[in-house]
């Protein structure tokens, strides 16, 4: 037999096997965590890459529609989060401005477009860029420097709200 033709004849043989195997192939039910084990609510909040609200027809976000304009990020901190996150947060913001071109102002009551800078339960997560409207960017409430509320994952999320990706 012709070495060729031999070689098409295991591969054949490997594919088969491969395409049986998925057919029959019970799927693994999800492993609950070991207790004591804190999942990463960065990961687990239902979204694109667990954090990031995307619409379907956004598929690049270098337009300038998807850029905040005049480089201005309208933000309105809930009421229901104290005074020592609301700092957090404002600590996360003050770092991008320190960082970048880009200036934070907290919202008036009139502003048709801002970050919503909610604390709900299921984890950390935002949109993705400017939307021309009031978008959510939520961090489930955890005690300061742990969870949503690290310093490192206040700043993701309003990268996301940015226009950034996971690199």
């Amino acid at each position: 037999m012709h070495p060729v033709v031999n070689m098409w004849s295991i591969l054949k043989i490997f594919i088969i096997l491969a395409l049986m195997k998925s057919c029959y192939a019970a799927p693994a039910a999800p492993e609950a965590p070991a207790a004591g084990v804190e999942l990463d609510p960065e990961l687990t909040a239902g979204y694109t890459e667990g954090d990031m609200i995307l619409n379907e027809d956004r598929n690049g976000l270098i337009k300038k529609t998807y850029r905040w304009p005049n480089r201005i990020v309208y933000y309105f901190i809930n009421s229901n989060i104290d005074q020592e996150h609301r700092n957090h947060i404002l600590r996360g913001i003050r770092i991008i401005e320190a960082n970048s071109c880009i200036i934070f102002k907290e919202a008036a009551s009139d502003q048709p477009y801002y970050v919503n800078v909610t604390s709900e339960p299921g984890g950390c997560y935002s949109y993705v860029g400017y939307r021309n409207q009031v978008q959510q960017l939520n961090l489930q409430n955890y005690a300061l420097d742990t969870g949503c509320f690290r310093l490192g994952s206040i700043v993701h999320e309003f990268l996301h709200a940015l226009g950034f990706y996971h690199q």
